[in-house]
């Protein structure tokens, strides 16, 4: 799963991830037209590791209205969750080797949903 969030007239704390060590920080944009997105868990099995499903939260601004629309799309209830395996040719050389052992045991959604 993807949030994706545009930061809006310079809202900047709209979001926040949690560091190593369980302390909250603010994520700031490049700029006002700057994408965050986040990764959800689904997404960090599937890839091994390599893409983190952080832990976020959303921080109201007192003085600025915030509009928000979620949609959601999931896998079917049955649909088995497990790392994908990635071939040498297609392998990034800056990122964890996806041929290796899995990281991840595989995950039954519905289990992992309710």
């Amino acid at each position: 799963s993807l949030q994706v969030l545009l930061d809006h007239e310079g809202d900047s704390n709209s979001n926040g991830n949690t560091s190593l060590h369980d302390n909250w920080i603010s994520i700031r944009p490049a700029d006002k037209y700057a994408f965050t997105i986040n990764t959800g868990d689904m997404a960090e099995v599937w890839s091994n590791g390599r893409y983190k499903a952080p832990l976020h939260r959303v921080l109201s601004n007192e003085t600025k209205e915030r509009y928000s629309t979620p949609f959601f799309y999931n896998p079917s209830y049955a649909s088995m969750v497990e790392p994908l395996t990635i071939s040498s040719e297609n392998q990034n050389e800056s990122g964890p080797n996806t041929e290796a052992e899995p990281q991840y045991s595989g995950v039954l959604w519905g289990y992992f949903r309710a």
